[in-house]
């Protein structure tokens, strides 16, 4: 996944400039709805702003939110005076291969007789844990995912190997997630024939 940073370093604006940067947020958020982009908001406050109160420093945590692990999640330190709102693809990581669900050139769905084997449960939904942190999280790790909670078993699909296809069930529904190809520089499918089916 691409972590793309735009208007860093902005503190402060003068009243005068701020329609001009916030046509820059517009324009730079524009240019980064591409799948899989990862999109960090900074804090523009000065750590001694008295939206932390006079003499404490402002933070941007989410109320009653924990930087502490949950489930098997990382921790994050929170860092005053910073906060970062992801929005994640609907992506999982599993034997050092990032796959994504929802591509064109893929079946959206599977039929239950096409689950295979058991490879993994989710280990940590980064989607649930930077809304309960309000920190940017670390790149996702095998059997970490996007959206789907932690816990969520994921399969192999019948008739394609792991490294190439999984299935997840959500809302009552198999979801495909594809690998995808580390050098396409998108998020793009790999290429994989399917294997036979005895």
């Amino acid at each position: 996944m691409a972590d793309v940073t735009c208007l860093t370093g902005v503190t402060r604006t003068a009243p005068a400039r701020l329609p001009a940067l916030v046509a820059s947020v517009l324009r730079c958020l524009r240019a980064l709805s591409v799948l899989g982009v990862l999109v960090t908001v900074r804090a523009c406050a000065p750590a001694s702003s008295t939206a932390g109160g006079p003499g404490r420093p402002a933070t941007n945590s989410v109320p009653g939110a924990t930087a502490g692990p949950t489930d098997d999640c990382p921790a994050l330190e929170a860092v005053p005076g910073e906060g970062a709102a992801v929005d994640y693809a609907d992506v999982l990581r599993f034997g050092g291969r990032q796959y994504v669900a929802h591509t064109p050139t893929v079946p959206a769905t599977a039929q239950a007789q096409e689950v295979g084997e058991l490879p993994f449960r989710v280990r940590c939904s980064f989607g649930e844990l930077n809304p309960r942190t309000g920190q940017k999280p670390p790149a996702l790790r095998d059997g970490d995912s996007g959206w789907l909670p932690a816990g969520t078993e994921v399969h192999a699909l019948r008739g394609w190997s792991p490294t190439c296809r999984l299935v997840a069930q959500h809302d009552r529904t198999w979801l495909v997630y594809a690998a995808i190809d580390p050098a396409a520089g998108s998020a793009r499918p790999a290429a994989c024939p399917p294997t036979p089916t005895s």
